[in-house]
């Protein structure tokens, strides 16, 4: 299964959003402003008994990207079975399509099947070894350069009582943009998180200094 796109989790799935606006582009880094980072994320009905939150753990800057942080904890009081994507507890690497055609992508921590070349059929393994997070951004841009893909799998877990299942998260803008970050929101969401029809996502908002 071939698929040179970002595939959203299976059965319990989860969502990211981002946004941001540089304001200047050039290869002197001085020149380079970066946006702040900020993200919401959707509330949960307390009846499912479990806890979701996102969370900014990087900025952007010189040095690195931006980064957040999915969690996961199942609050009940005994150990559920829960269905998850590619990686728990969040499998949505691609924010919706904005009316301006801008999106953003987040880059698992876990990228075992993850690659900007071709996946194996048959083992979801990279078929390339090639960086999908930059080591430094290019004209004070950190993008993701290329097609992203991604092997998706059902994951299926056993979350004990308490247990936190969490995710890292590289902010990258989206190869297929024509300027880099264009500012506003970005929602990320998994359609089917808690069964069919039945979503979750947040919103990640970047923010620059007037």
């Amino acid at each position: 299964m071939n698929r040179r796109q970002l595939l959203g989790a299976v059965g319990g799935g989860a969502s990211i959003s981002v946004c941001g606006f540089l304001k200047t582009m050039s290869s002197n880094d001085e020149e380079v402003a970066y946006p702040k980072v900020s993200v919401h994320g959707d509330t949960t009905d307390p009846e499912r008994n479990v806890a979701l939150s996102v969370e900014v753990i990087q900025q952007f800057s010189r040095e690195s990207p931006a980064e957040i942080q999915v969690a996961f904890t199942n609050t009940a009081e005994s150990a559920r079975e829960f269905y998850f994507g590619s990686t728990p507890p969040f499998s949505e690497y691609l924010s919706t399509e904005r009316n301006d055609g801008t999106q953003l992508v987040a880059i698992p921590r876990n990228r075992s099947h993850i690659s900007l070349g071709d996946v194996n059929d048959a083992t979801g393994e990279s078929s390339e070894n090639q960086e999908i997070v930059p080591e430094r951004p290019l004209d004070g841009c950190w993008r993701l350069h290329g097609d992203l893909a991604v092997w998706g799998f059902a994951n299926q877990k056993t979350v004990k009582p308490g247990e936190t299942l969490q995710e890292k998260f590289t902010v990258l803008d989206y190869s297929d943009n024509t300027t880099c970050l264009p500012g506003g929101e970005y929602r990320f969401v998994s359609p089917n998180y808690f069964g069919q029809n039945n979503p979750w996502g947040f919103t990640v908002e970047l923010t620059y200094s007037e």
